[in-house]
């Protein structure tokens, strides 16, 4: 309907006028304000009537009633709504949400010259009125037909205990018309009925004793029966005389059968608990066969069963059997080519019931007078392991009640299985660890022999060559001048394969060394100090090749922390190699910088060999060298592999980046310390 501008709430100033609502919202208990622009957008929301209904201040307020509703009838009818208010419209109406009801106005809102800016959404809770109303309505309802609307079955009973009046759902339930059932007693229609039990229980509260409500089992007039809970008392007159009694009964037949049903799977639970445990007692395959064959004979009381199993060739054969089968073979047949039932049990991979095998038309007999028979696949994480089979020689003695907890066990008996196999399975890995492990301890042992034959055996003897090959140049003056030439290039091939000897022997000892300290010998020292050190012994060997090297470095102290002897042993090697590796006229640089006053970063950068890509991911592997060096230039392998180990142990980082025939830059990062 439409509203005029005045009848609106207005104000003088829209933002007070909008405090004021929100702090009314905040105050009154079932009560939600909203209020929207003309986009429809909200741009206050308060109150706890919006706020039960997911409305809060942080999911609406800002946003469109588009986006806060989902498409649908429901948002099409509030932008109606909405859209209405704006044009001067007012609406009303009621709804329920979950078990609450609420009465909803929208109307417009003017300022104060009588403009329409705005809607305004009221929300009130009314669930206590629609409550009373409903009382109402229920009471005036029951006393207008109690009995004829009532779920239970409803009787008046004489003081003798004979039925004077009953309800339409007192008919149906007992299957009589009410003028058969009238002056008969509500005992006769009981199953087992008790003599008297009416008229005792009148006596009883007629003494003023409390009969509690009790079940009993009815019989309708087709034969069929029903539990019905009995709930008696007793009416009296105006005088506080006893008057009649009055009878309810309500079918509570599926109760008690949910409780029998819960009675059984509780027994069910049991069951399979215990079975559970004889299965997990021993992680042995052939036990938990045996155990699980004997579980399910007691279970069922079958006279004959086996479980077959998948052996190593994909072939099911019979692990354990108990009854008069003619021979393992023949059961065996079946499960391969799947015959008969326990055949189709393994070749569709579902289980079989047939509880009169003389109708099944796929059985075929395993053994003489089978009536009745179960056939599970056993199978675990999805793949068939064996099969459970158990036979009878009654007809209809499996029922669907021992298929299903039969179904329940073998889904245990497959994990069983299949966990004593993997256990097994485990058991063979360790001792195939275990002996991996010894032959690992025997070369472990004779990698320290050899370490050991290096350090001594060979670095001894080998002394002794250097040192008589420096007898020999000593004594080069006394041979004649035309094979003094001849033997210098000898003994220059010779000290220089006693050298490579020596190197590799030095950095095989300085590796061991590394990975056996358990410790690093820590200290703070100033690294560029060990650097110039490094660039300085190799600035001879450059020159020599006519090659240029020169150092970078801040002018203050660079501070860190770790093993000072080490470090320069790896510094050396990327140096050394940059050197080495470098054409002749070229030239290597060594920079040292501080990132951000907590890393330092050392690169060493030169234009030599470089490294072919296909060897860069194999750069730090002991004992490799790529393929464009190692035949020209002598070298163990190791000394990266070793450079790599010590920046890792300093908690630093070593990269390179390489381009064969343009050089190869290597970056060490360090943390850095001011102590």
């Amino acid at each position: 309907m439409s509203t005029k501008s005045s009848s609106s709430t207005a104000t003088h100033d829209p933002d007070t006028h909008i405090a004021l609502h929100r702090k009314l919202a905040q105050h009154l208990p079932g009560t939600g304000i909203l209020f929207f622009d003309q986009d429809l957008r909200f741009f206050m929301a308060e109150g706890d009537a919006l706020a039960v209904q997911g409305f809060t201040r942080e999911r609406v307020e800002g946003k469109t009633l588009f986006e806060v509703l989902p498409e649908g009838d429901a948002r099409d009818r509030l932008e109606a709504s909405y859209r209405a208010a704006l044009q001067g419209e007012q609406t009303a109406y009621t709804s329920q949400y979950k078990d609450s009801y609420y009465s909803t106005t929208i109307i417009p809102v003017t300022d104060d010259e009588g403009h329409i800016f705005a809607g305004m959404v009221v929300a009130r809770d009314i669930t206590a009125q629609k409550e009373s109303e409903a009382v109402l309505i229920e009471n005036a309802q029951r006393l207008n037909g109690l009995f004829n609307r009532s779920n239970d079955a409803i009787f008046f009973l004489e003081l003798d205990g004979t039925i004077s009046g009953c309800n339409t759902k007192a008919c149906r339930m007992l299957g009589y018309s009410e003028g058969e059932l009238i002056g008969t007693k509500p005992d006769r229609y009981a199953v087992n009925p008790t003599e008297d039990h009416t008229q005792a229980q009148v006596v009883a509260l007629i003494r003023g004793e409390d009969i509690p409500n009790y079940v009993r089992r009815f019989q309708r007039n087709d034969g069929a029966t029903f539990y019905g809970e009995v709930s008696t008392a007793l009416i009296r007159d105006g005088n506080g005389n006893p008057s009649h009694m009055q009878s309810v009964i309500r079918d509570v037949t599926w109760r008690v059968e949910t409780e029998e049903a819960l009675t059984a799977r509780v027994d069910q639970l049991t069951t399979l608990r215990a079975v559970d445990e004889e299965l997990a007692e021993r992680l042995d395959v052939d036990y938990v066969a045996t155990m699980a064959l004997d579980s399910v004979m007691r279970l069922t009381a079958a006279a004959a069963g086996f479980i077959g199993l998948l052996g190593d060739h994909g072939i099911i054969q019979v692990a354990k059997m108990v009854g008069s089968y003619p021979a393992r073979e023949e059961a065996e047949r079946h499960l391969s080519q799947g015959i008969g039932v326990v055949g189709q049990a393994v070749a569709t991979g579902r289980a079989q019931h047939a509880p009169n095998t003389r109708k099944e038309p796929v059985y075929v007999p395993l053994r003489e007078r089978t009536g009745s028979q179960i056939a599970v696949p056993l199978v675990s994480r999805d793949t068939l392991i064996g099969v459970l089979n158990v036979e009878d020689d009654r007809i209809g003695w499996f029922t669907d009640e021992m298929f299903d907890m039969v179904k329940l066990i073998a889904s245990r008996i497959a994990t069983a299985i299949d966990n004593a196999r993997l256990y097994k399975q485990t058991e063979s890995q360790l001792e195939q660890l275990r002996s991996l492990y010894d032959q690992l301890s025997d070369l472990e042992q004779l990698k320290s022999d050899m370490i050991r034959i290096a350090s001594h055996d060979l670095r001894n003897p080998l002394s002794a060559v250097q040192g008589y090959m420096q007898l020999m140049e000593m004594e080069m003056h006394n041979l004649p001048e035309n094979m003094r030439e001849m033997f210098a290039d000898y003994i220059a091939q010779m000290s220089g394969s006693a050298k490579h000897m020596e190197k590799i022997i030095i950095d095989i000892l300085s590796l061991e060394r590394i990975q056996e300290q358990g410790h690093l010998e820590h200290e703070v020292f100033d690294i560029t100090d060990v650097i110039n050190s490094v660039v300085e012994a190799n600035q001879t060997p450059a020159r020599l090749t006519q090659k240029q090297l020169t150092f970078n470095h801040p002018d203050e102290p660079v501070l860190v922390h770790g093993d000072a002897v080490h470090m320069r042993e790896a510094i050396e090697n990327l140096v050394n190699n940059a050197v080495k590796y470098t054409r002749s006229g070229g030239s290597v640089r060594v920079k040292l910088c501080v990132e951000k006053d907590l890393w330092m970063t050392l690169t060493v950068e030169d234009d030599g060999l470089g490294i072919p890509a296909e060897d860069q991911e194999k750069l730090f592997q002991p004992f490799y060298r790529a393929r464009n060096v190692k035949e020209r230039i002598e070298g163990t392998g190791l000394g990266l592999y070793l450079v790599k180990n010590i920046i890792e142990r300093h908690d630093g980082r070593l990269t390179f980046i390489s381009e064969e025939n343009v050089g190869t830059t290597f970056t060490m990062r360090l943390p850095i310390t001011f102590t």
